[in-house]
């Protein structure tokens, strides 16, 4: 078995001012971070008319043939039209326009999904009576939106915050009602019974409407378009499909280039933020440094993204040196040696598995390397798209439908690789040492704090005797859960130092330390070989003064040893802590929908 073996650094090896330097030569590579370019399968084409979006005539044609022999797919338009039938069986339950009454989050999710679900029935199957049902849904929006109510606190000065709340309680989830109606509007854009002043209202009073949510700052805030998380990539991506569902060039152009952007000189959207090494760093990771949102929202959004503009003659999948296929293939250092290849809930994540047994959930995961496989044909993601529940519905984060792909016989998969893993950008380090039986894995957390960090650097989880010997806990959603304040996003329940009792400093709660620097955490030796790995990191911005610490590992078949060093000129409070196994209980109800709630460790 593995053995821990701990040694705490003595206060007089550390001098005053203890400040080690960084020399790139103590840094290992490893094949799983770096590019692996490969020849792009397809061309984009110029779409003219409508579908334009997530689909075309040309892909519409392509499901039509498929359905022909498809088993699959037959079995998925089996059940959306069984769906759909019940859906315009009964009277729509639309908006109220009233000042008075809050939109109805509940009400606007339903309608929206059933927007892009009669759509996509309605384009495969001709039968107008989906179409028209999906028109008067759009229509209704479109006459109430402008009208609908606040929330309870909402003021003008907070107007565009989580709190507007006409559709939903906050942005995300706007972004995610914007693209379900703008592909559900763009599917049925040649249904004759369309007027002038309909498709107008739908265009400036609903799908404009909402958009301007993402890209008006107010009072001199940022603009959800120019900004760099998960939360505005979707928004963004629903932006840009709503430009072309409604052929409104204004919202094309937000979403592809920034507010005030051009294509000579973007300054945030597509081009200049989410399809650069701003947003995908150069370890292949998104810059938030969360598997959770990497795997479900961000992908949902670049995946909408490459999609639409592939209509549009645009080729992000080969664009700068195809950093989508880096995002994609990063997802593979993630998981621990688990058949169900499990991720580790680092960051603002939970214990997700990339081969989860949900049916919502592995559909959601397994729909970027879906994509990814059609145009890179990278063998790795063949296990996910097989184990995956595939639907002509969108995804639970709006991202775009499953594909129905004929797939090469099983005997021709490579087996899953295990492989050390360094992500040097985002800031974690991934150990794995072959054992008597299985893999010793250990992770060092490092690496700068972002909006999506918890007090947890320098921290460690590992996976040892094949099992989740020291977890990191994970967090749980939906935030407002008050076990997240009270254990899950605090340093507590974290493998790390905490100095007098407190949590760590992060980059969300600087406000609450005037004059201290960003917090981050230095790589300084990362060392994997088939016997022994290494790594080390150290910071002295995680706590207010000057508090240096310093952590450095080593693991073998049989045993890991952990050295922690730590000073200050002043006395401190000093707790290092391990989790060992075991499962925090709890009689809280955790929220299904649309994360899997987390398993507590």
């Amino acid at each position: 078995r593995i053995l821990p073996c701990l040694l705490v650094l003595a206060q007089s090896l550390f001098a005053a001012g203890y400040e080690p330097v960084t020399q790139p030569a103590n840094i290992g590579i490893t094949p799983l971070t770096l590019p692996h370019p490969v020849e792009v399968v397809g061309t984009p084409r110029m779409t003219k008319g409508h579908p334009c979006t997530l689909w075309d005539q040309e892909d519409i044609d392509a499901i039509k043939t498929q359905l022909k022999t498809n088993e699959e797919l037959q079995k998925s338009f089996a059940l959306l039209k069984a769906k759909g039938d019940e859906t315009i069986s009964k009277p729509p339950s639309l908006p109220v326009g009233d000042p008075k009454v809050k939109g109805n989050a509940g009400q606007a999710w339903n309608n929206a999904s059933a927007v892009a679900d009669l759509g996509i029935l309605y384009v495969l199957t001709g039968n107008a009576a989906y179409g028209e049902y999906a028109k008067t849904i759009l229509v209704a929006y479109a006459k109430a939106y402008p009208n609908m109510g606040h929330g309870p606190t909402f003021t003008i000065q907070k107007y565009l915050s989580a709190i507007d709340g006409r559709l939903s309680g906050q942005f995300l989830n706007d972004g995610f009602l914007l693209a379900r109606f703008a592909f559900g509007a763009d599917l049925v854009y040649n249904l004759p019974s369309w007027t002038p002043d309909e498709r107008k209202l739908v265009r400036d009073d609903l799908l404009e409407a909402i958009a301007s949510e993402f890209y008006h700052p107010i009072l001199g805030k940022k603009d959800y378009v120019n900004s760099i998380h998960n939360r505005a990539a979707i928004c963004t991506s629903a932006i840009l499909m709503a430009g072309y569902a409604s052929d409104n060039e204004k919202l094309v152009k937000i979403a592809l280039y920034g507010v005030d952007g051009t294509q000579e000189k973007p300054v945030g959207g597509v081009f200049g933020t989410y399809f650069t090494p701003k947003f995908i760093l150069d370890d292949g990771l998104a810059q938030e440094g969360s598997p959770t949102y990497q795997l479900t929202i961000t992908s949902a959004a670049l995946m909408n993204d490459a999609e639409i503009l592939w209509h549009h003659g645009m080729d992000m999948y080969r664009h700068d040196n195809q950093i989508l296929k880096r995002l994609l293939d990063s997802a593979f250092g993630l998981p621990y040696p688990t058949p169900d290849l499990r991720v580790a809930a680092v960051g603002c994540s939970f214990h997700l598995a990339l081969l989860d047994k949900r049916d919502w959930a592995n559909k959601m995961f397994a729909m970027p390397f879906q994509y990814g496989y059609r145009r890179y044909r990278n063998p790795d993601y063949l296990p996910i798209i097989r184990h995956s529940c595939k639907s002509l519905s969108m995804t639970s984060d709006s991202g775009p439908p499953s594909l129905f792909l004929d797939l090469p016989a099983t005997d021709q998969v490579p087996p899953q690789k295990v492989d050390n893993a360094n992500y040097f950008a985002v800031g974690l380090g991934f150990l794995r040492v072959p054992a008597r039986k299985g893999y010793n894995q250990v992770l060092l957390d490092f690496g700068p704090s972002t909006s999506k960090s918890v007090p947890g650097k320098l921290g460690l989880d590992i996976y040892a005797i094949e099992d989740l010997f020291v977890p990191v806990p994970g967090i749980i959603f939906p935030y407002d859960d008050p076990m997240d304040a009270k254990w899950y996003n605090t340093s507590v329940s974290r493998n790390v130092l905490i100095v007098d009792e407190k949590d760590q400093i992060t980059h969300s709660g600087l406000y609450k330390y005037k004059g201290c620097p960003d917090p981050e955490a230095q790589q300084l030796v990362f060392g994997p070989a088939t016997t022994l790995g290494m790594q080390r990191a150290w910071s002295k911005t995680l706590y207010p003064g000057d508090i240096p610490q310093d952590r450095a590992l080593f693991v073998t078949a049989d045993y890991m040893a952990d050295l922690f060093g730590v000073t200050s000129a002043s006395p401190h409070q000093y707790d290092l802590i391990w989790h060992l196994r075991g499962k925090l209980t709890s009689d809280l109800q955790l929220e299904p929908h649309p994360f899997p709630a987390p398993v507590a460790n």
